[in-house]
């Protein structure tokens, strides 16, 4: 039948999964391959006693949350727990010693030890409530462990393509994953339900859904409470603490619906979506992060260090597009005279072009595009109305080559470009000393 979750999946666009956003980083890819049922066979849940195990993999503030959920119901256990990181591990030992209930296993260590935990241990539930990028390969994983039920925070994906790997990885194992949706049963949420439900609005023609949660006090802190304390430092990233360590990025970096079920959640169940009608399409739309730029110019000043994105990884770039030189060759010089293969690395729309104006003229005209370009003075850019960031790639060198006649001497704008590709170069040369 046309109208099916794969047909659905295969015709949606944009539509809020987070189509728009960025890829996954190298270490957090998962490999899927669907031709093979589960590698372990799954245990019965409560086999041994009756009692369900469960593991954690993420033990930050949302996992305190789900062990109140699960500790209050008599038998359960939490056989084990995950995370790099030794300050939520322990603040959640202490948060599970006050049920009076065996200490779990720890798992910690490198980014990959959920991988051991999961091939260790038994489990009939295991629950993710890690940064974004993990859900999928943690999913995977943990059903390719042979774990029967598997509960993975929102957003699931981020990507189609995740998307995919979750549906074809569930199919080929026979595990149940279940996305964690919660707004669904607020009861605000419920009550329209119910109202709903009882026909008090009659029939629903149309809907539209969007989730109003002012979470920047979230996304900034101290790197000490959970939330921004006014007047205090503004931090996001690996100095921040909690989620400021890794969700401020992907509203800084992302312009989409970054996790979207919030909304279409409790609208799906007004429509009965799955319960006699269905999605034959979806619209998502999204603004670029002005409140963000907003709290921390009214905290911070418009001088603050985050007021500005200082640098770029290749990640981030995946789903825009690329403006490429047409020659991936240097003929003429036989050290250039290759392919450069890490390019195919990173975007996954390009556009080749040779002359250097009309490379220009799309870069400033064409939504989305960027170039890899040496580093330019300021006088061009701002003749061009374009924005220069650094990008972090280890493996992609360009190579800048002057050409003049004999006897010219170079301009003001010619010493500035010189100048600024000298200071280029002594910054990486320091930064490879460093490392």
């Amino acid at each position: 039948m046309e109208n099916t979750r794969r047909s659905f999946l295969k015709k949606m666009t944009a539509a809020g999964i987070g189509t728009a956003g960025l890829a996954l980083s190298s270490n957090a890819a998962a490999t899927v391959t669907t031709e093979t049922s589960a590698e372990k066979k799954k245990n019965p849940a409560g086999k041994d006693d009756g009692k369900l195990r469960f593991g954690f993999i993420g033990t930050g503030s949302r996992c305190h949350e789900h062990i109140n959920n699960v500790l209050s119901i008599p038998g359960n256990k939490i056989v084990a727990i995950c995370d790099i990181q030794a300050g939520p591990i322990q603040r959640t030992l202490d948060h599970i010693a006050k049920f009076n209930v065996p200490a779990p296993k720890v798992y910690t260590g490198s980014e990959r030890e959920f991988e051991k935990m999961l091939n260790n241990e038994e489990f009939d539930c295991v629950i993710i409530a890690s940064p974004w990028e993990w859900h999928v390969p943690m999913s995977v994983a943990a059903m390719k462990a042979g774990v029967p039920y598997v509960g993975v925070e929102v957003s699931a994906a981020n990507t189609l393509e995740e998307c995919w790997d979750l549906v074809n990885v569930s199919e080929a194992t026979g595990s149940h994953l279940n996305i964690m949706e919660n707004v669904c049963y607020r009861r605000d949420c419920m009550a329209a339900l119910n109202m709903v439900r009882k026909g008090l609005f009659g029939e629903l023609l149309h809907a539209t859904c969007g989730y109003e949660h002012d979470l920047r006090d979230v996304k900034f802190n101290d790197g000490k409470h959970y939330t921004y304390q006014k007047g205090g430092e503004l931090r996001m990233g690996k100095d921040a603490f909690a989620e400021a360590q890794w969700r401020t990025n992907h509203s800084v970096r992302r312009n989409g619906d970054v996790y979207p079920t919030h909304g279409i959640g409790p609208v799906a169940n007004c429509l009965d979506i799955n319960r006699g009608n269905r999605f034959l399409s979806l619209s998502a739309m999204a603004t670029q992060s002005r409140g963000l730029h907003k709290f921390i110019v009214d905290n911070g000043g418009e001088n603050h260090p985050l007021a500005k994105a200082e640098s770029f990884t290749p990640d981030d770039l995946q789903n825009y597009v690329e403006i490429l030189h047409g020659d991936v060759t240097v003929p003429s010089l036989s050290v250039m005279g290759r392919a450069r293969p890490q390019e195919d690395q990173h975007a996954k729309k390009k556009i080749r072009i040779y002359e250097r104006g009309s490379q220009f003229d799309l870069l400033c005209q064409v939504p989305d595009t960027f170039m890899r370009v040496s580093p330019m003075p300021q006088e061009v850019l701002d003749r061009h109305g374009l924005v220069q960031r650094r990008c972090d790639v280890v493996d992609l060198c360009m190579c800048d080559i002057l050409i003049y006649p004999e006897g010219y001497r170079l301009s003001e704008l010619d010493e500035a470009f010189v100048r600024q590709v000298e200071q280029e170069r002594d910054e990486i040369v320091q930064r490879r000393e460093k490392e």
